[in-house]
């Protein structure tokens, strides 16, 4: 009686089981934990200028300037010299009514901060739901698709330069300073493990969580491109395979009991 009831019930509970897993296996597009990548050294101009782009772990998009003076002044009115020019670009920035500040020698820029990728639609003026127009390649696999986006580093476009004021602030840093040159590195930050890129550096920060993608420029932007490409579960697919592996076994299971019953009689 107890074998018969035991038969009865192994097939739902087999097939719950294994559509159960099915969910479990398909592969979400979240942050996983990998080595970090080895730490290339930066080459040293005496200014470098940074953009950072990132999606963080929590879902909020964060996009802040860097300005910073790495060459080691000889004396204390050099070091007097270099802090008053940060002082001048943070104020600068902080009387355009940018959040600012300045951490030795360095000047921090917040030039955009949305909790959300709904917020940032909503302050852009859109609903977060009318489809809009992408320059993504698009490529399809059975169980992975693949969507590639180019473009230019962000120091390329002209209004992204206006917007922010870098020209404004880098002279103001190269004629205080009496330099004639910057190193220019844009991050791409994101939270997903599965976007490779054509970076010049890429390496997970502990820390935040944060996978980073860093692309340096030393003059000519316009030849710099930047690429990413994002892995993404074909999801319906994976439910079809999972749902199909299912019954598969269910089939198998239900067959091999007949069997069995057959062979006692």
């Amino acid at each position: 009686m107890i074998k018969g009831a035991v038969a009865r019930f192994a097939v739902p509970i087999l097939i719950l089981a294994f559509a159960l897993l099915g969910l479990v296996l398909v592969p979400f597009n979240g942050a996983t934990v990998f080595a970090e990548s080895e730490i290339l050294p930066y080459d040293s101009p005496k200014l470098t200028v940074r953009y950072f782009n990132y999606l963080t772990v929590s879902g909020q998009i964060l996009r802040w300037l860097e300005y910073e003076v790495i060459f080691t002044a000889d004396n204390e009115t050099e070091n007097e010299n270099i802090n008053k020019a940060l002082i001048s670009v943070r104020k600068f920035y902080t009387d355009k009514g940018f959040s600012a500040s300045q951490s030795g020698k360095k000047v921090s820029v917040q030039t955009e901060n949305y909790g959300s990728t709904t917020k940032q639609h909503a302050q852009l003026g859109s609903d977060g739901f009318t489809p809009r127009t992408s320059n993504a390649e698009v490529k399809k696999g059975f169980l992975f698709n693949e969507s590639t986006v180019v473009s230019l580093i962000p120091f390329a476009s002209q209004s992204f330069l206006k917007q922010n004021f870098v020209a404004e602030a880098t002279d103001t840093l190269f004629n205080s300073l009496g330099i004639e040159s910057a190193d220019y590195v844009y991050t791409y930050g994101t939270k997903y493990k599965n976007v490779t890129s054509n970076a010049d550096l890429v390496s997970k920060n502990n820390a935040s969580g944060m996978h980073l993608h860093e692309y340096r420029v030393a003059g000519n932007f316009s030849e710099r491109e930047v690429s990413l490409t994002f892995k993404n579960p074909n999801t319906l697919n994976w439910y079809l395979l999972s749902a199909g592996t299912a019954v598969l076994i269910a089939i198998a299971v239900a067959v091999s009991t007949i069997l069995k019953s057959k062979r006692k009689r």
